[in-house]
C-alpha cells in the first residue's frame, strides 16, 4: 500500500476536484431575447485572440427578468464556434511523520499550475433538441513544483511531444472529437474517439490485442475526456429560473488521499440565482454556488493496516455568468479550500503508524475568449 507517492502529494484527487467541478456546473439558463455586445459576438464567431470576452474590471447594469414562467435550455447557433481558457492553480502543504514504512518526513510544499484552450463548434442541432458538438482541445501546459523539484509540460514543446511520461496529455492535445449534449446539458455521446484509441494501443503487447482491451482503452478516454469537457457544460433543471431562485444536487463520490486509499464522501451544492446583468447588450445570468463535502466514511479497514481521515473541512465557493440567449457558459470563477488528516495504523505492531497532516487552497478559471 502506497502511502505517499509523487502522484499523492503533486495530484491530489484530480478525478475529486473535477467531480467537485461537475456538481458546480449543474446551473441554471435564462432566456431573455436580447443580442449584441463582445460577448454575443464571441459565442457566435470567435476572434482567435486569447482576450476574454467579458470585462471583468466592470460590472454589468442589474435588470429584472419579468416571465413568471421562465423556463431554460441550451441552444447555440449552428456554425458557431466558442473558445475558452481554463486555468487552475493549487497550493498544498503536507507535513509527514511516518514510523510504519520509513518514507519520507517532514513538511514539503508544492504549487501546482494547469493550463488549457479548449474549442467547440456546434455542428448542428438534432429533432431531439440536442446539439452535436466538435470539440478540440488545442492546448495544454501544466508545472509542478514540489520544493526543489519542478515538472513542466507544454504540449508545444516537440520534446514533450515525444515523452512517454505525457502521453496522456499527448494523446488528446491537438485532437478533435465529437459530443451529443441534450438540451438540458448532459452528454449523451462521444463519437470519433478511433485515432486517440490506436495511438493508446500502441502501447500495449501484440499478445493483448484484443477487443476487450480496446473496450477499457475506450472507457478511460471518455473518462479522461470528460474531465476537459464537463466543465464548459450545465446540467439545466426543468423548473422555472427567476432572481433568487436556488436548488441542490447531491452527489456521491470517493476523496482519494493516497494511491491505495479512497474514502466515500458526499457533496451537496447549493446554486443559487442571484440575478440578471445587461452587458453591453448580452444578458447574463449570474449564480453563486456553495459546495460542502462531509465523508461518509473515516475508518477504513485492509488486512493488517487502518486508515483514518480526520478532521475533514472541505469548502467550495463558485461564480457563474451564463449569456442569457444561447445557455453558454462566459465565466466561471471557482475557490476550493480542503484539509485532513490522515493516518495509517498497523493493527499487528502497536503503536506504529504513518500519518499526513494536509491543507491546500485552490483557484479554477474558465473564460469565454473573443
Amino acid at each position: 500500500m502506497k502511502l505517499f507517492s509523487p502522484d499523492t502529494f503533486q495530484k491530489p484527487g484530480l478525478v475529486f476536484r473535477v467531480a467537485i467541478l461537475l456538481v458546480l456546473g449543474m446551473t441554471a439558463l435564462a432566456s431573455c431575447k436580447n443580442d449584441g455586445s463582445s460577448i454575443s459576438k464571441s459565442l457566435n464567431s470567435s476572434t482567435g485572440t486569447n482576450a476574454p470576452a467579458l470585462d471583468t474590471s466592470s460590472t454589468g447594469k442589474e435588470i429584472a427578468v419579468t416571465e413568471k414562467d421562465h423556463h431554460i435550455y441550451l441552444r447555440p447557433k449552428v456554425g458557431t464556434t466558442q473558445r475558452y481558457h481554463v486555468y487552475n492553480k493549487s497550493q498544498r502543504t503536507m507535513t509527514v511523520n511516518d514510523d510504519l514504512f520509513g518514507g519520507p518526513q517532514g513538511k514539503k510544499e508544492s504549487t501546482n499550475m494547469t493550463e488549457y484552450y479548449i474549442r467547440q463548434t456546434v455542428r448542428s442541432i438534432k429533432p431531439d433538441s440536442s446539439i452535436d458538438f466538435a470539440i478540440r482541445i488545442d492546448s495544454v501546459l501544466f508545472q509542478i513544483t514540489q520544493d526543489t523539484n519542478k515538472i513542466r509540460y507544454s504540449s508545444a514543446n516537440p520534446k514533450d511531444k515525444n515523452d512517454k511520461r505525457f502521453a496522456q496529455y499527448n494523446i488528446i492535445a491537438g485532437e478533435e472529437f465529437g459530443a451529443i449534449v441534450s438540451r438540458n446539458g448532459e452528454v449523451t455521446e462521444m463519437y470519433g474517439l478511433q485515432h486517440m484509441i490506436a495511438t493508446m494501443m500502441k502501447s500495449v503487447p501484440d499478445s493483448m490485442q484484443n477487443d476487450q482491451v480496446r473496450d477499457v482503452a475506450n472507457r478511460q478516454l471518455q473518462s479522461l475526456l470528460n474531465q476537459y469537457l464537463g466543465i464548459l457544460l450545465t446540467h439545466i433543471p426543468t423548473k422555472p429560473i427567476a432572481k433568487d431562485t436556488s436548488w441542490t444536487v447531491h452527489a456521491e463520490t470517493n476523496l482519494p488521499v493516497s494511491d491505495a486509499v479512497q474514502f466515500p464522501v458526499v457533496i451537496d451544492s447549493k446554486e443559487t440565482v442571484k440575478g440578471f446583468e445587461d452587458r453591453g447588450g448580452a444578458v447574463l445570468v449570474v449564480l453563486e454556488a456553495k459546495t460542502t463535502t462531509v465523508p461518509m466514511k473515516t475508518v477504513l479497514e485492509q488486512g493488517p493496516i487502518k486508515a483514518t481521515l480526520g478532521n475533514y473541512a472541505s469548502s467550495t465557493t463558485a461564480t457563474t455568468r451564463l449569456e442569457d440567449l444561447s445557455g453558454l457558459l462566459v465565466r466561471r470563477v471557482v475557490n476550493r479550500t480542503e484539509s485532513y488528516t490522515f493516518t495509517l495504523e498497523s493493527k499487528e505492531q502497536a503503536g506504529k503508524m504513518a500519518r499526513s497532516q494536509q491543507t491546500s487552497n485552490e483557484v479554477t478559471t474558465i473564460d469565454l475568449l473573443q
